[in-house]
């Protein structure tokens, strides 16, 4: 239910209840991931070369789903932390040139956050993160951006920043009456308060087994997060199987992928989360808006990367219509 300025009046979603068509904030860390490749994963102590190296535009999965949401159309905030050295500023360039809203972002005196990825034969990235400026995005660098979140229709977060960014970034949104989404991401033990403050919970069907704390199929495990999480409504994404949903009703959906052909996953569940918050604050009632969201993240993988492969609304749209007369 919306009120007249836009915004998402309190309480949670169902199925086909409408969202404000306020900006979208998305809070979280930035991370740029330095990739490179080797024919040995070294082992402790062991020094091995490596070829390919290579920064793609990539920055984690806060930005990845910022960028995502404002190239589908939507008006994006972003409260993150760059550090003042040049990729930072590059990032902020780029960010800014996306019709990214900068100014609730923070500057560090540390570093840009960097993650490193090691891929070796097998196609298996081995990865660690220096996560060093975003720690400064805490409860209270997100009560100084708190102007960022006036008339916004929802609040984005994720978990590679802290705990404490997601639950100060929600109540912040509950303030200003603004939907929350939860993308539980990597997967973590999450407090009764997060909990609670969540309207929509998107994991992927490993982290809700984590979640969950069993193995299961996605719809099965859509029903039992939302059994542990009875005020949210859950969004399980499974990849090529698409997503399942379960409200907070008790409502359950399918939303099948289409066949396409794969090129590169990174980034598909960011293109989910992007185009979902896009589609909700346009209108659609929540089934639409995840076949929407699963078209747009389905679409993704057929190019390599992250960032490159989110098309702008006319390009998901066109994309969309040419796959349904390939099919019929």
């Amino acid at each position: 239910m919306s009120t007249e300025d836009g915004s998402v009046a309190p309480g949670r979603v169902g199925l086909d209840q409408p969202v404000g068509r306020g900006p979208i904030v998305v809070a979280g860390a930035h991370i740029q991931g330095l990739v490179m490749r080797v024919d040995q994963v070294p082992l402790e102590g062991e020094s091995v070369l490596g070829h390919g190296f290579a920064e793609p535009v990539d920055g984690g999965k806060a930005t990845n789903q910022a960028v995502c949401a404002a190239r589908l159309g939507a008006e994006v905030r972003f409260i993150t932390v760059l550090g003042s050295d040049e990729r930072g500023r590059r990032w902020r360039a780029f960010l800014e040139a996306e019709g990214i809203e900068m100014g609730w972002s923070f500057t560090s005196e540390r570093p840009t956050d960097v993650g490193f990825v090691i891929i070796g034969p097998r196609g298996i990235p081995s990865i660690a993160t220096a996560l060093d400026a975003n720690l400064e995005l805490d409860s209270q660098h997100v009560e100084e951006a708190a102007a960022g979140f006036a008339g916004t229709s929802m609040v984005v977060c994720q978990l590679e920043a802290s705990l404490e960014c997601a639950m100060a970034s929600f109540r912040m949104a509950r303030n200003h009456h603004a939907l929350t989404v939860l993308n539980p991401s990597p997967a973590a033990a999450l407090p009764p308060d997060l909990v609670e403050l969540t309207d929509i919970l998107v994991p992927n069907e490993h982290e809700a087994a984590y979640l969950t704390g069993e193995e299961g199929a996605p719809d099965l495990l859509a029903r039992r997060l939302r059994q542990d999480w009875p005020g949210s409504c859950i969004i399980v994404t499974a990849g090529e199987a698409g997503a399942y949903v379960c409200d907070r009703r008790g409502r359950e959906y399918h939303s099948p992928a289409p066949v396409v052909p794969v090129v590169d996953t990174t980034g598909a569940g960011d293109a989910f989360l992007g185009a979902l918050a896009v589609r909700l604050r346009s209108g659609d009632p929540l089934t639409t808006a995840v076949d929407a969201a699963v078209l747009a993240a389905s679409r993704s993988v057929t190019q390599d990367g992250s960032i490159p492969s989110y098309g702008r609304s006319d390009e998901v749209a066109a994309w969309a219509a040419d796959l349904a007369q390939r099919a019929g």
